[in-house]
Protein backbone atom coordinates (compact mmCIF):
# COMPACT_ATOMS: atom_id res chain seq x y z
CA UNK A 1 0.00 0.00 0.00
CA UNK A 2 1.54 3.37 -0.60
CA UNK A 3 1.06 7.00 1.29
CA UNK A 4 -0.18 9.46 -0.47
CA UNK A 5 1.09 12.67 -0.10
CA UNK A 6 -0.59 15.90 0.97
CA UNK A 7 1.93 18.82 -0.57
CA UNK A 8 1.01 22.07 1.69
CA UNK A 9 2.18 24.99 0.09
CA UNK A 10 3.19 28.09 3.50
CA UNK A 11 4.22 31.42 2.60
CA UNK A 12 8.45 31.40 2.83
CA UNK A 13 9.13 34.72 4.65
CA UNK A 14 7.19 37.79 6.41
CA UNK A 15 4.68 37.64 8.87
CA UNK A 16 2.00 35.49 6.54
CA UNK A 17 5.12 32.90 7.28
CA UNK A 18 4.90 33.08 10.79
CA UNK A 19 1.43 34.20 11.47
CA UNK A 20 0.72 30.65 9.63
CA UNK A 21 3.54 28.43 11.32
CA UNK A 22 1.57 29.60 14.30
CA UNK A 23 -1.96 28.02 13.07
CA UNK A 24 0.04 24.74 13.06
CA UNK A 25 1.72 25.16 16.56
CA UNK A 26 -1.62 25.99 18.76
CA UNK A 27 -2.95 22.45 16.81
CA UNK A 28 0.35 20.87 17.66
CA UNK A 29 1.73 21.00 14.92
CA UNK A 30 4.97 21.15 14.77
CA UNK A 31 6.56 21.78 11.24
CA UNK A 32 10.69 20.75 11.07
CA UNK A 33 13.28 21.44 8.42
CA UNK A 34 16.35 19.46 8.05
CA UNK A 35 18.21 22.80 7.14
CA UNK A 36 16.51 25.40 8.85
CA UNK A 37 14.97 28.45 8.32
CA UNK A 38 15.94 29.03 4.90
CA UNK A 39 14.50 25.34 3.81
CA UNK A 40 12.41 25.02 1.00
CA UNK A 41 11.25 21.78 2.23
CA UNK A 42 9.23 20.65 5.57
CA UNK A 43 7.73 18.18 7.68
CA UNK A 44 5.70 17.07 10.92
CA UNK A 45 6.87 14.65 12.36
CA UNK A 46 3.09 13.53 14.08
CA UNK A 47 2.10 13.47 10.20
CA UNK A 48 4.74 11.44 8.07
CA UNK A 49 2.22 11.95 4.64
CA UNK A 50 2.38 16.11 5.03
CA UNK A 51 4.97 17.43 2.98
CA UNK A 52 5.70 21.33 3.59
CA UNK A 53 6.76 23.08 0.83
CA UNK A 54 7.85 26.85 1.80
CA UNK A 55 7.00 29.54 -1.41
CA UNK A 56 6.66 32.98 -2.45
CA UNK A 57 3.05 33.89 -1.39
CA UNK A 58 2.11 34.26 -4.61
CA UNK A 59 3.31 31.34 -5.99
CA UNK A 60 1.61 29.66 -3.38
CA UNK A 61 -1.24 30.80 -5.26
CA UNK A 62 -0.11 29.58 -8.49
CA UNK A 63 0.79 26.59 -7.35
CA UNK A 64 -2.50 25.47 -5.88
CA UNK A 65 -4.70 26.67 -9.08
CA UNK A 66 -2.22 24.34 -11.30
CA UNK A 67 -2.85 21.46 -8.39
CA UNK A 68 0.91 20.91 -7.77
CA UNK A 69 -0.08 21.74 -3.98
CA UNK A 70 -2.67 19.93 -2.26
CA UNK A 71 -3.55 23.25 0.44
CA UNK A 72 -1.88 26.50 0.44
CA UNK A 73 -1.59 29.47 2.50
CA UNK A 74 -1.67 33.00 1.09
CA UNK A 75 -3.52 36.16 1.70
CA UNK A 76 -6.75 36.99 0.09
CA UNK A 77 -5.96 40.29 -1.63
CA UNK A 78 -3.32 38.27 -3.27
CA UNK A 79 -5.97 36.12 -4.87
CA UNK A 80 -8.23 38.24 -5.67
CA UNK A 81 -5.06 39.82 -7.74
CA UNK A 82 -4.99 37.33 -9.93
CA UNK A 83 -6.11 36.35 -13.24
CA UNK A 84 -9.45 34.90 -13.49
CA UNK A 85 -8.62 31.55 -14.33
CA UNK A 86 -6.33 30.99 -11.58
CA UNK A 87 -9.27 32.28 -8.71
CA UNK A 88 -11.81 29.84 -10.65
CA UNK A 89 -9.57 26.82 -9.68
CA UNK A 90 -9.12 27.73 -5.73
CA UNK A 91 -11.79 27.12 -3.53
CA UNK A 92 -11.13 29.51 0.03
CA UNK A 93 -11.84 27.18 2.91
CA UNK A 94 -11.17 29.54 5.67
CA UNK A 95 -10.23 32.92 6.16
CA UNK A 96 -7.67 33.83 9.13
CA UNK A 97 -7.66 36.82 10.74
CA UNK A 98 -4.14 37.93 9.69
CA UNK A 99 -2.24 38.73 6.38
Amino acid sequence: MTKNIINIGLPSKGRLKHDTINIFKKKKLNIYSERGERDLFGHIKKIPNVKIIYLHARECIEQLSLGNIDIGFSGLDLLKESEINIQKNISVVKKFNYG
